[in-house]
């Protein structure tokens, strides 16, 4: 599965254009955890995009990164396997340019699966903030699943969503991880995740 990726730096003409990538320069993967998406690396990506080419994907069953409907499988080598197919195509890492793989949360166990299929394409890992519970780390839990499956899809403005998070959800820095990755669409105060919450309990 190629995945929806964010690529820096860009360049100003023609308008938010790809720059080409460069042999010389360190190369980046970013690796968002679970609910998340490449976007949210945008910060981090300002400050370090003028000296690395960065690549910050949308895992499966998140951002834009859609699932086909064959799609069934959710663990940490599924993942890894789209990041070792993404990078392929798009060139940007491989053992003459191997890139360093920084994964946060959820992002650490395909960090980690990538180094395992394609070990020569990983420069090193920096790896951030796995819990320790379940069989690889981290996960959904019991308590967090039940409020994914009561977790409406959108809402009707940002505070809404707040009030039902603060009431709701079973980790605040989990709600408030809920609405930093929040969209809305231009116009509407209407609210939503961009993720797949089947895929998530899956």
């Amino acid at each position: 599965m190629i995945l929806h990726s964010f690529r820096y730096p860009r360049e100003a003409s023609p308008p938010a254009a790809i720059a080409p990538l460069n042999a010389s320069r360190p190369r980046l993967i970013f690796l968002h955890g679970m609910g998340g998406n490449g976007s949210l690396w945008r910060p981090i990506a300002a400050g370090l995009e003028d000296a690395a080419d960065i690549l910050c994907p949308d895992q499966r069953g998140h951002g834009e990164s859609t699932l086909a409907p064959e799609v069934t499988t959710y663990g940490p080598l599924d993942f890894a396997g789209d990041l070792v197919e993404t990078t392929a195509t798009l060139g940007f890492s491989s053992a003459r340019t191997p890139a360093w793989v920084i994964g946060h949360s959820m992002g650490v166990r395909t960090a980690c699966g990538y180094a395992k299929l394609d070990p020569f394409a990983v420069a090193g890992l920096v790896l951030v903030d796995l819990g320790f519970s379940g069989l690889a780390g981290g996960g959904v839990g019991d308590l967090l699943a039940v409020f994914l499956k009561d977790l409406p899809p959108e809402f009707p403005d940002r505070a809404s969503a707040r009030a039902f998070l603060a009431e709701r959800c079973p980790d605040p820095a989990i709600a408030q991880y809920l609405l930093a990755v929040s969209r809305t669409r231009i116009g509407s105060p209407r609210l939503w995740f961009p993720f797949d919450r089947e895929a998530l309990l899956k």
